[in-house]
């Protein structure tokens, strides 16, 4: 079941982009906003080669190979800008780790741009004293210690913590590695942008060594694949990839996290073959935000066609026009479903209330009976036929036998003493309290 909600969890994700790409796409038009990023840039992480001990894998498709693969796709076919980098152990390897990314992010970072961080190497999950996950990256798995080097491993939670809190842009980290989920950790949910992680692996799974079966090749098929069928200006969303991508990997699924957990949009790739100087000119013509509007539309049904959301987009732009409000933007947040519940009428609740509070009755009264001995009845007091009020102790019990009657004295009334608020009656002053 927790599968199956995770894939319709997915389906309606991709269903999300598409509507928010129909709608972005028709109002930039009309606007004359560029659509997609301003800039996207990868960065590649790999260990040194003398330490790495996937380089000398026996594949025909080295690591090398397919890592320079990866590269071209992105810088030929997308027109992205790429860096490889890797991580040494003649000092802590940690601290290479934080410093590329951290470089990554202040080169390349913007509220329009897309920072991409691929790793390929070694990964292992370990557990941190309050129980959660934590991945651990290495350049192999068989380390000899020597005086002269560190232990070649790197916390990649260390490292990718600017990427959440810091970064303006939209990120996607992709991890080719063993245990590679055990990345996806919680963060802070803010603004409006997005981070996606792209998991070659479950969190307590292995994962293909470089090859005809690795993840890098089945990455580096779909994202090609993609691009070709999307046709010329054309698109496709981290979540398309992910489905392709599980097409050629059958029995080890890749993963798709939402580390920000704001569920409402998937990143979209797309090839930038406009110079990022003259894209930097069109984005900048736009006057600053001042101020932003947020409506809340309620439908009737639960979808919208491409129609609907495209005439939808054009019938705004233009009532924006014609009210003389000077729009810089239109953004599709989110279309949230609402999920299916089963409608109670009011009589049904009021039914329902009742026959708790009767049961809340019942079960004061059962606890109000106790052993004689236990139960401490005050003194009450008694008005004789004078007028005079006498003290007389109360019995045990709140009923007389005819042998007590008996022994009364003669110018007592054989009157019952009023009783203490009972269990029952202070069971019933709960129920009106919650009742109003």
């Amino acid at each position: 079941m927790h599968q199956e909600d995770e894939e319709k969890a997915k389906r309606l994700l991709q269903r999300e982009s598409e509507r928010q790409l129909w709608f972005q796409n028709e109002v930039n038009n009309r606007l004359q906003i560029p659509n997609g990023y301003l800039k996207v840039a990868l960065l590649i992480i790999r260990w040194d080669e003398k330490i790495d001990d996937l380089a000398g894998h026996t594949e025909e498709v080295t690591h090398t190979c397919q890592i320079s693969r990866l590269r071209a796709i992105c810088e030929k076919r997308f027109y992205f800008e790429c860096d490889v980098v890797e991580l040494e152990n003649v000092r802590d390897p940690q601290l290479d780790l934080n410093w590329y990314i951290l470089g990554h992010i202040r080169k390349h970072d913007g509220p329009n741009n897309l920072l991409m961080i691929y790793y390929t190497g070694h990964g292992s999950k370990f557990t941190t004293e309050n129980g959660g996950e934590r991945l651990e990256l290495a350049a192999t798995r068989t380390w000899i210690p020597t005086s002269q080097t560190r232990t070649p491993i790197a916390l990649w939670h260390e490292a990718e913590s600017p990427l959440l809190e810091r970064a303006e842009g939209d990120v996607l980290s992709i991890l080719d590695c063993c245990f590679a989920s055990s990345a996806a950790n919680k963060s802070r949910n803010q603004e409006m942008r997005n981070y996606q992680l792209l998991a070659a692996s479950a969190s307590g799974r292995l994962t293909k060594g470089p090859g005809d079966k690795s993840f890098t090749k089945a990455l580096c098929d779909s994202m090609e694949e993609l691009l070709d069928a999307s046709g010329e200006g054309g698109s496709f969303t981290v979540i398309e990839l992910y489905e392709r991508i599980n097409t050629k990997r059958k029995t080890q699924a890749a993963l798709v996290w939402e580390p920000l957990k704001r569920y409402n949009r998937s990143i979209r790739l797309a090839p930038l073959k406009v110079p990022t100087n003259d894209r930097k000119d069109s984005f900048q013509l736009r006057d600053p935000e001042k101020a932003s509007l947020a409506l809340r539309v309620s439908l009737k049904e639960d979808d919208m066609s491409r129609t609907q959301v495209e005439t939808f987009a054009q019938e705004l732009v233009q009532a924006c026009s014609n009210a003389k409000v000077p729009v810089r933007k239109l953004e599709w947040i989110k279309m949230d479903i609402i999920p299916e519940v089963n409608h109670v009428s009011i009589a049904e609740i009021a039914s329902a209330k009742r026959v708790v509070q009767k049961y809340q009755r019942r079960k004061s009264n059962a606890g109000a009976i106790s052993p004689v001995k236990e139960v401490k009845v005050p003194a009450t007091r008694k008005r004789t036929r004078s007028g005079a009020e006498a003290e007389s102790p109360a019995g045990p019990s709140r009923q007389r036998t005819r042998s007590n009657a008996s022994t009364l004295s003669p110018n007592v009334e054989r009157s019952m003493p009023s009783p203490s608020p009972s269990a029952e009656s202070v069971g019933d002053g709960i129920a009106s309290s919650s009742a109003e």
